[in-house]
């Protein structure tokens, strides 16, 4: 079931980031990972739900349901499943470019490269669940 739906991910993911068209938030964003079994990330999709997920060792930490609204310069979550809190509303940024994550891969580095990232001004993840401090998520992987 889970690799079916990383399969259904990968492809929306490919659909929407071949080409120049300009980068959209409703898209898979991953954030750069410190060691080669982690997993963060947030996926949101047109209808305005989404999901983030966070997971290390194997294992899943933190799976949170979303539902999204944004206006302006700001989007505000509400914490659907998997967390306690409500919602609450942060500033975003989408940036178009080449940016390269470096990634360590088992006993080497692999260089990643986007053309979108995804600048939050907080943590998305709400309080109460594991996750790490990333700001900055990355799509479109070339």
């Amino acid at each position: 079931m889970r690799r079916a739906l990383w399969l259904a991910v990968a492809l929306v993911v490919w659909l929407q980031c071949r080409g120049t068209s300009p980068c959209k938030l409703a898209a898979h964003w991953d954030a750069p990972k410190p060691h080669y079994d982690y997993l963060q990330y947030v996926s949101l999709k047109s209808d305005g739900t989404g999901e983030m997920v966070m997971g290390e060792g194997q294992l899943v930490r933190s799976e949170v349901s979303v539902r999204y609204r944004v206006k302006s310069d700001r989007i505000t979550f509400s914490y659907v499943t998997g967390s306690r809190a409500r919602s609450r509303m942060i500033r975003v940024r989408i940036d178009e470019g080449d940016f390269v994550v470096v990634e360590p891969d088992y006993d080497r580095e692999r260089e990643r490269h986007f053309r979108c990232r995804l600048h939050f001004a907080e943590n998305p993840f709400p309080p109460d669940v594991m996750s790490d401090d990333h700001l900055d998520y990355y799509g479109c992987e070339r």
